[in-house]
């Protein structure tokens, strides 16, 4: 209801923006909540995206799963396709991309809330991921 509401009032620039961030949400979603998850890996993602504002490390997850983390690693992997470290630090790096975009937050304050003691370091895997350092997508957020 509200979806045909959007799309059938408003400004043609404004309905293609909401539609464009509901289509960029349901993407997100499925990246890092796909269909199908279940046990460990179910219960592993669920504590990580609730607790993504944290420093989030395998063995912290592990224990909220009560299992070791060699195990976690192993069906973390084999059921979302990527390791552990790769699905937190990209999920990690979307949220810094958006709030890098969005706010007006030094590097150093991010750093503090996605759960990282070291805003440089955050910034270098940024642009590992990214090819940009965080700074220049502030000032040109269409890279």
């Amino acid at each position: 209801m509200i979806l045909k509401n959007i799309t059938s009032s408003g400004d043609s620039e404004t309905r293609e923006t909401i539609l464009g961030f509901l289509s960029d949400i349901s993407d997100t979603i499925r990246k890092y909540y796909p269909d199908g998850l279940y046990g460990i890996t179910k219960t592993a993602v669920d504590y990580i995206l609730d607790n993504r504002f944290t420093k989030l490390t395998l063995a912290n997850v592990a224990d909220s799963c009560y299992v070791n983390k060699a195990h976690l690693s192993h069906m973390f992997t084999q059921n979302m396709g990527v390791s552990f470290t790769e699905y937190v630090s990209s999920l990690k790096m979307q949220m810094l991309r958006r709030m890098v975009i969005s706010s007006s937050k030094q590097l150093s304050e991010i750093a503090d809330i996605l759960g990282y003691d070291d805003y440089k370091y955050m910034g270098r895997i940024f642009k590992s991921t990214y090819g940009i350092p965080p700074s220049e997508l502030r000032n040109d957020p269409d890279s």
